[in-house]
């Protein structure tokens, strides 16, 4: 069975990868982090959430017909990285622990001071 967030992979009736039909609820950037070795690096990705299926796919933008993959969030666990006391403008991350011990690093693309 492919990992969560392989590409090309088909949902278990066969339906294309990708959210439901109907306008997204919630969707946005996030900074993914991505690459092996010196490549490693955070890329900003469209996120989009799939209430029906419980995935979190990622797109390289919003006007992608495709999803370059998904995370698979129904029985994830979720790891907050505060900033460190005077860190300037670091960005908040969070890590997703998914099925199998898979680990994705997100990030916003923003510092809470831009916030309101």
């Amino acid at each position: 069975m492919p990992a969560a967030g392989s590409e090309g992979e088909e949902g278990p009736t066969g339906e294309q990868p990708g959210p439901s039909p109907g306008p997204p609820k919630l969707c946005g950037y996030l900074q993914k982090l991505s690459g092996k070795g010196p490549l490693r690096g955070f890329r900003s990705r469209w996120f989009v959430f799939d209430p029906r299926r419980c995935y979190l796919y990622y797109f390289k933008g919003p006007q992608e017909p495709l999803p370059l993959g998904h995370l698979d969030i129904a029985s994830a666990c979720f790891s907050y990285h505060q900033p460190e006391a005077g860190a300037g403008d670091e960005p908040v991350a969070f890590e997703v622990h998914g099925p199998g011990g898979a680990v994705t690093v997100l990030k916003v693309q923003y510092s809470r001071r831009n916030c309101v």
